[in-house]
């Protein structure tokens, strides 16, 4: 072999190494990104970040490994979030089976795991979803510790379970344990313990155990103020109290612990919220009970209507995560034109000067043509308000219709001045 063979073949070797090493900084790169956009609630904008991942980790690994099990159980996630069930699903085997035969650590097989068995449940499966529970709680038990928080939040899952298939004395063990000082030394986050605390007492109080239920929603309330969630979480202690006392039978006791949750519900969740519409809702079946019929009607009518504009708003969660929304604005005019610079919109509009709109977070621009502005994300609240705010820079006039206008607007033109 002659020297200049060997240079080339040493400078092709060298190159593959720098392709490779590329395409591992893709991967990551990728991959990270797609977990920050998922946790923002960009569930859309993830797919498409896994989806690359998952393309750049088949091109490194010519048989699935790791690059691959995680990037498809990342991508199930995300399908998850958008509530496409059956993609999901597929996926999550689709990642334990490259586990199995690539030799995964059993460490890192909890999130698909643990994604897994939340769909089944969600679905409604809750045989197969507490099989897999089990079998995450046993790698978990044995991986990490006893009382590690994931094992803490599985047990409780289980025990969901077993009270949602009539086995209430399996349900109340797995609280129980569930709620068992930690042998790891490693702190339960007190948001958990209100819930677990929050459900054990529900538990109780279906089956007729008051003074127990009291005593958990109790320990539940004294968990409060060391909370994250504080505000949310009282409002559903508030409510369950409301319920304790009208399954005892003090009308009075139920009627304020209920009003006292829905103005906590309206004034830190907003007007109208689900959780409002749901207290409501047990309200009016209180008035019911006493035959209270006038009082019993305007309540549940509220609720109802509550429920509507809920419906509503999470119907367009789901749209904006899944395929997004957009809005397209027009621009006429002599010289009037649009162009993006970073995170702003710089606009001619006629004026001695150029106008700079900031673009804020969550939203999308682009300005396929210079009189063409597609505003897209996954608020449609947002976006509707981006759209307006652009326009009024520019609102379009009706002798000749230049400015700024929706794409669908008809701009209704008035006749000019004769002479």
């Amino acid at each position: 072999m002659t020297r200049r063979t060997m240079l080339w073949l040493f400078a092709l070797e060298l190159s593959i190494v720098q392709i490779h090493g590329a395409q591992q900084d893709g991967w990551q790169s990728n991959s990270a990104l797609g977990r920050q956009v998922l946790a923002a609630g960009r569930a859309h904008e993830a797919q498409r970040l896994f989806e690359q991942a998952l393309r750049t980790a088949e091109a490194i690994e010519t048989v699935p490994g790791r690059r691959v099990f995680i990037s498809t159980s990342d991508l199930g996630a995300a399908y998850q979030a958008q509530k496409k069930f059956a993609e999901a699903e597929a996926l999550d085997r689709k990642a334990l089976e490259i586990a199995r035969v690539a030799g995964i650590p059993d460490r890192e097989l909890l999130p698909p795991l643990t994604n897994l068995a939340a769909l089944l449940r969600e679905m409604g499966r809750y045989a197969e979803s507490e099989s897999v529970y089990c079998r995450t709680l046993t790698i978990a038990e044995r991986e990490m510790a006893p009382y590690h928080a994931q094992t803490y939040r599985i047990l409780r899952e289980l025990a969901f379970l077993s009270a949602a298939q009539g086995r209430p004395e399996e349900a109340e063990q797995d609280y129980l344990r569930a709620l068992q000082p930690g042998e790891s030394g490693e702190a339960i986050e007190a948001d958990e313990l209100v819930t677990t605390r929050s459900y054990l007492g529900d538990l109780y109080r279906k089956q007729g155990r008051y003074a127990e239920s009291a005593a958990q929603y109790a320990q539940a309330m004294s968990l409060l103020e060391q909370a994250s969630q504080k505000g949310r979480l009282r409002i559903g202690v508030l409510s369950r109290l409301g319920q304790l006392a009208a399954d005892q039978g003090s009308f009075r006791r139920a009627e304020s612990l209920y009003r006292t949750a829905l103005g906590e519900a309206q004034k830190t969740l907003g007007p109208e919220n689900e959780q409002a519409a749901a207290i409501l809702n047990n309200l009016g079946h209180l008035y019911t009970s006493k035959e209270n019929y006038g009082r019993a009607k305007e309540t549940l009518e509220q609720a109802r209507t509550m429920w509507g504009t809920a419906r509503a708003r999470i119907q367009n969660m789901v749209i904006g995560v899944s395929e997004g929304f957009s809005q397209e604005l027009e621009i006429n005019g002599v010289g009037y034109r649009a162009a993006l610079a970073g995170n702003k919109l710089n606009l001619q509009l006629g004026f001695s000067h150029e106008v700079n709109y900031r673009i804020p977070q969550g939203i999308t621009i682009k300005c396929e043509k210079p009189t063409s502005i597609l505003i897209s994300g996954a608020d449609k609240q947002t976006v509707g308000q981006v759209a307006a705010e652009i326009r009024a820079h520019r609102p379009p006039e009706p002798y000749k219709g230049k400015g700024v206008k929706y794409i669908e607007e008809t701009i209704i033109r008035k006749e000019g001045k004769k002479k």
